[in-house]
């Protein structure tokens, strides 16, 4: 299979480094030993080097290993190491100087390193963009480009592998640059260096460095690094255990069973900390008093196991929530003579032994023994309405004396009771007529962006959101909220605010958090989820608000949430669910197999099934193209399956729509064997780690096979005296898989030029013709005579025909199709086509076709007469010859068959008006038989406009295809003025393509062409689209009219503020750090009269 280290790497960056090793020891070739080497102390590591073919030695058989290395010979053993491990060489290197140094000697062989390497990120260079490639590396440098090979080869930077480096103690640390220390106290723990002093500033040898990056290469974690066994298993919940182990551990590995005896339990849920080394898993069910097993696969070659026993679900705590007895102005209405009594409460918590709230759980019959000190409260027996000590919801209720001071003082207490657990609780209290949060108005959602609540938003930081309530105390009168904004502002020291009673007096809770987090109501900190409830104005109204935000933004997920506000003092509780979307987010994606076979060099489309976390199919591919630009879809090819592969995978790869099925587009490399080349693709969706590879088999470049028929039958039928033509595009080709071939020779005139490789002969063809007797004269342009036979033949390009004249009677005209193939076999394949002479008697009746419409403005306007004659099985047959027919014109028309047919220029004030029409006619008289047709006409005064026909079309293709894109070449236009501006964007589409536009009486806006054959889209020629700001100028040579050109959809990280102008001509967009870089693309909207056309623009 080719290319197997791109799947290596991929493989080295979550396994275990010293598979590096062992993978990476394979000789490549035997290399002599140097002459110099034997004994030092570098001489081992060396030869490993050598062997591997990442090091060399001189001329003169040393290899100099106490010479200094400089920074040249430093990025030629790291872009070997690199290439060997699957890093691919940009495509460019031998166009491209990757650094503005380049020394005179370096070799095009060894210029691919330092093409690399800069790619790569493994060398930066310096701030002027030289490497300066014969000075010497620092050992401080080398620690630096060391950990950035290694990261660019693995995925993980020596850095990352070390982990925790605080106890590593270097004596000269505070001598090396702040930036530059993580690396080298990485190489210090991963035992890369061993010295107590670094040295940063010191020169490294050639076989220090031999020795340095063997040792990177053999770089392992840490011992202890990876979890190797369970620390301990802790029940920190009813239904929770916290399991923690002596190390990271692959989470995507790690996979749980819990069993207690012989029974399974369920995990339901598990939840990793950041460094991976704690799991806290949720089971189906409580815990009761029982020992539990728990066995983790994956994590070791052996299962680990660990047990704990836990204890039934206990009461364990009892909390009041509030020193003060509340009163909620609810009063009874006495009987006569009875007294008054007026309503009381106090809020409490019941905790279980791991410290959850289990309040609502509880049964109320185990609180007994309710009693109020100090305080008169009602004890009697229990009344319609007015009830002795009694508790409900987490709520201690009394009804307390008419008479009571409002501010009196006391006590109150109860006892939880069952089996043989008993705990009493006793908490001093003060009766309080204040106005406290009692009541909660949820008004809805409040996200200052009017952003939608969805998973991408909750993991945007940049996303606010926040639930707008309003508060009643317990009287029912609302607490002002921007009352209290301004005491809150205006507050002095030590002042107990509104707002504070608000933060203080509720409690906030949500049904799952692993949906979104709400911050703690009396935060009082800054910034979106920090700073507890707040006041906000909306649109000129005052809300409380508290702020919503995901905890963890790696692993937000949709689905409803319920959000729970709750009075301390009340203990009334008021909620509302609230709904996180998926926000369309791939959670998975296939690949599938086209239709047709692969061939080299072509545009591939792979079926795309992407499905979100709910299994819907996502059919949105600029938010795919959005997602590939942002990394959050990963493409890995093989090595070799993508032509002029960039490394970008935005540049590579682009996901397309077509009726409703998404495709993966890309290029594939040429294939220039005479079998299939095997290659992987990959692709994963980063946040899932769901991954998917397809196989793909890529047959050699396709050329022209077979010469199948004359498209239009018709064609092959010709009047008596008349002629018939034969284009290119009017011939149908297939290719070596029977699919049609639809390119123009690469050599051919007017379309793109041939690649740098001119012998690509199989992309080169003609068709020669001859005919098999004299009824059908036959010429082409130009005769060959091969083997003693003469053929007409034509070149491939748009003014390459064959004429056939009817000589009376029919003739077989033999074409032939003449190639190579890719491994330069010849390919001749013959067609016999019958072509008939048409005599006029045979015709049953004839047919006037025409634009329709004449412009009575532009006298030179053609009405497009043609006449075709009518077989009996239907075919219209072109009467080509003028001199068959007269063409009499109507009223305010002139012209005849030769001329053609226009307006006469006198109208008698009856089209003096813009939009004025009239009706009038022609006249047809066949000469042959005298045959008389009459075919309508609207003469019009309008101004010309494209109505008929608006295209760009792919110059390459024979059957007219729509160019679908277009490649900028990002250096040439960032090096103009760092813009790409209109004019260059219209050249590069005449460079690609040429303008298909017709006005509504059928004439060339923008001809491809002029009646002398000149290209009117080249550069050298003459042009009717103004590459400055994009006029045409119609046929009549005076109306104009702009095509706009606008951009959308760009696919960058710099996707705002970078288009000036747009839809204008004064279009320009920003280029370089910036603005769009390389490897960024948009779409282009061309327009004009309401026809339109989008082009993919691909910066590269």
């Amino acid at each position: 299979m080719a290319n197997q280290p791109k799947k290596y790497k991929k493989f080295v960056a979550s396994a275990a480094t010293a598979t590096l090793v062992a993978s990476a020891i394979v000789p490549v070739a035997s290399a002599a030993t140097p002459s110099d080497i034997a004994g030092n102390d570098h001489e081992q590591n060396i030869k490993d080097l050598l062997e591997l073919g990442y090091v060399s030695g001189k001329a003169d058989g040393t290899f100099a290993p106490n010479e200094a290395v400089t920074r040249g010979q430093v990025v030629l053993m790291l872009g070997k190491w690199a290439e060997a491990q699957g890093i691919e060489v940009p495509a460019d290197y031998l166009e491209k100087e990757y650094f503005t140094d380049y020394p005179s000697y370096l070799t095009d062989d060894n210029k691919k390193y330092y093409a690399l390497v800069k790619a790569a990120g493994i060398f930066e260079g310096y701030e002027d963009g030289s490497l300066k490639p014969a000075q010497n590396l620092s050992r401080v440098q080398l620690a630096v480009v060391l950990n950035s090979a290694y990261e660019a080869v693995t995925g993980k930077s020596l850095v990352d592998l070390a982990g925790d480096t605080s106890d590593v103690v270097l004596g000269d640390i505070d001598a090396i640059y702040a930036p530059y220390q993580p690396a080298v106290l990485a190489m210090k723990k991963l035992g890369i260096t061993a010295p107590a002093n670094f040295n940063p500033t010191g020169t490294v040898t050639r076989g220090q460095f031999a020795s340095f990056l063997n040792a990177t290469i053999k770089a392992e974690a840490p011992a202890g690094e990876a979890a190797t066994a369970i620390q301990s298993l802790t029940a920190t919940g009813k239904s929770q255990l916290t399991v923690q182990f002596n190390g990271s551990v692959d989470t995507e590995a790690a996979k749980f069973a819990l069993a207690q005896s012989s029974t399974a339990i369920a995990v339901s849920d598990v939840d990793w900390n950041e460094e991976k080394t704690e799991a806290v898993l949720t089971v189906d069910g409580t815990f009761s008093d029982a020992t539990y097993t728990l066995t983790v696969s994956g994590v070791t070659e052996q299962d680990l196991t660990a047990t704990v026993t836990t204890t039934r679900e206990k009461v364990t705590t009892i909390e009041f929530l509030s020193d003060k007895l509340v009163l909620t102005g609810r009063e009874n209405t006495p009987v006569a003579g009875g007294e008054e009594y007026k309503e009381a409460i106090i809020t409490f918590a019941i905790y279980n032994q791991y410290g959850e709230d289990i309040t609502e759980s509880v049964n109320e019959s185990y609180l007994k023994d309710l009693d109020v000190n100090g305080i008169d409260v009602y004890e009697d027996a229990n009344q319609t309405y007015v009830k002795a000590p009694y508790v409900e919801d987490g709520k201690f209720v009394v009804w307390v004396d008419g008479d009571e001071d409002d501010d009196a003082t006391g006590s109150v207490e109860f006892t939880y009771e069952r089996n043989d657990e008993e705990i009493n609780v006793k908490h001093d209290v003060q009766l309080s007529d204040e106005g406290e949060p009692a009541q909660v108005e949820i008004v809805g959602l409040y996200s200052p962006n009017d952003d939608e609540l969805n998973v991408e938003n909750l993991e945007d930081r940049n996303a606010e959101f926040s639930i707008l309530f309003k508060v009643k105390d317990q009287y029912g009168i609302e607490m002002d909220a921007e009352f209290a904004d301004d005491t809150n502002s205006n507050a002095s020291s030590g002042d107990t605010t509104m707002l504070e009673q608000v933060r203080e007096g509720l409690s906030v809770d949500v049904s799952d958090d692993d949906i979104f987090e709400i911050e703690d109501a009396d935060d009082n900190g800054s910034g979106h989820g920090l700073d507890g409830v707040e006041v906000i104005n909306v649109d000129g109204e005052y809300y409380f608000a508290i702020d919503i935000f995901a905890d963890d933004i790696t692993d937000v997920k949709s689905g409803d949430n319920t959000v729970t506000f709750r009075s301390q003092a009340t203990g009334e509780e008021t909620s509302q669910v609230f709904t996180v979307a998926d926000s369309g987010e791939p959670h998975s994606i296939e690949l599938g197999l086209p239709n047709e076979v692969i061939a080299g060099d072509e545009d591939v489309l792979l079926p795309v099934f992407a499905y979100d976390a709910s299994g819907e199919l996502i059919t949105n591919a600029k938010s795919l193209n959005d997602d590939l630009s942002e990394d959050k879809i990963l493409v890995k090819p093989d090595n070799g399956l993508v032509k002029n592969a960039t490394g970008n995978q935005a540049t590579d790869f682009t996901f397309v729509e077509k009726n409703g099925q998404v495709y993966l587009k890309f290029k594939s490399s040429d294939n220039l064997r005479d079998e299939a080349e095997e290659f992987d693709i990959e692709i994963e969706v980063d946040k899932s780690g769901v991954e998917n590879t397809l196989t793909l088999f890529v047959e050699p470049n396709a050329h022209p096979e077979k010469i199948v028929k004359i498209a239009d039958n018709a064609l092959t039928y010709i009047a008596s005296g008349d002629t018939t033509t034969i284009k290119f595009e009017d011939i149908v080709f297939e290719d070596q898989y029977g699919r049609i071939y639809d390119d123009y020779s690469n050599d051919a005139a007017n379309h793109n030029a041939a690649p740098a490789d001119s012998n690509r002969s199989w992309e080169k063809y003609k068709v020669r013709a001859r005919v098999l007797n004299n009824n059908i004269i036959a010429s082409g342009d130009s005769t060959e005579v091969v083997n003693g036979t003469t053929y007409q033949t034509i070149n491939n390009n748009s003014d390459g025909k064959f004429t056939f004249t009817a000589n009376g009677g029919n003739a077989t005209v033999e074409f032939s199709l003449v190639g190579e193939d890719v491994q330069d076999n010849p390919i001749l394949d013959t067609l016999d086509v019958t072509f008939r002479t048409v005599e006029f008697e045979d015709f049953k009746s004839y047919v006037v076709k025409s634009d329709g419409v004449v412009d009575a403005i532009d006298t030179s306007d053609d009405a497009g007469i043609t006449v075709y004659g009518v077989l009996g099985n239907g075919l219209e047959i072109e009467l080509t010859n003028p001199n068959s027919y007269q063409i009499i014109p109507g009223k305010y028309l002139t012209g005849d068959s030769s001329t053609g047919i226009t307006a006469s220029g006198s109208y008698n004030n009856v089209l003096t008006d813009e939009g004025d029409k009239v009706e009038t006619e022609v006249t047809v008289i066949i000469n042959e038989d005298g045959t008389s047709i009459t075919h309508a006409l609207t003469l019009v005064n309008e101004e010309p406009k494209v109505s008929a026909r608006f295209a760009v079309v792919d110059k390459d293709s024979l059957g007219n295809s729509l160019l679908e894109d277009i490649t900028v070449d990002y250096s040439t236009v960032n090096s103009n003025d760092g813009a790409l501006k209109l004019d260059e964007i219209i050249n590069e589409i005449l460079s690609e393509g040429k303008f298909d536009v017709e006005d509504q009486f059928d004439q060339d806006v923008l001809k491809t062409y002029d009646a002398n054959g000149n290209d009117l889209n080249s550069n050298s020629g003459p042009r009717n689209i103004n590459v400055t700001n994009g006029e045409v100028t119609f046929a009549n040579g005076t109306d104009t009219e702009k095509v706009v050109f606008t951009i959308s959809d760009i696919n960058s990280n710099n996707d705002k503020g970078v288009v000036t102008g747009n839809a204008s001509q004064n279009l320009s967009v920003d280029l370089g750090s910036d603005g769009l870089e390389s490897g960024d693309s948009f779409t282009l909207t061309l327009s004009i009269d309401g026809k339109s056309q989008a082009i993919k623009v691909f910066l590269q």
